[in-house]
């Protein structure tokens, strides 16, 4: 789990008391969730067996994505084993196939974390999806 766990956990105690992790706009965490965050609350949803965590936190993930945040969040979900987020987290990349794979060319989106033949074949996955989405191909 991340390491701003704290913010993660208050998030999941609102839920668990008042049934919203982000109960109104004047709560004190009521800034953006980073996708680090967001994916940790599916996370505890999932452990804690709270599927309306789990509906109320995945949203957010696709929320505060960012192209550098595409092989972070992507490594993250693998090592949680949350497929279904994991899933959300290619949907968007593959909706912002461009700008992912620019970081990616670049350096960004952290591809420091994987090594090169591992970002050639996540960028042909794209690409492939990319294709498929937009030209049914």
């Amino acid at each position: 789990l991340c390491t701003g766990w704290s913010r993660s956990f208050r998030l999941l105690l609102r839920h668990v008391y008042s049934g919203h992790a982000l109960a109104g706009s004047c709560a004190p965490d009521a800034r953006p969730l980073s996708v680090a965050h967001a994916l940790e609350l599916c996370a505890f949803g999932r452990l804690y067996m709270l599927p309306s965590l789990v509906e109320e936190a995945r949203p957010l993930v696709a929320a505060a994505m960012s192209a550098d945040e595409f092989v972070p969040a992507l490594l993250l979900c693998q090592e949680q084993g949350a497929e279904d987020e994991a899933q959300a987290v290619f949907e968007w990349a593959v909706a912002h196939y461009d700008e992912v794979v620019d970081a990616l060319e670049r350096g960004g989106a952290r591809s420091s974390l994987i090594d090169e033949d591992d970002i050639r074949a996540l960028r042909e996955q794209l690409r492939a999806a990319m294709l498929q989405a937009r030209y049914g191909l």
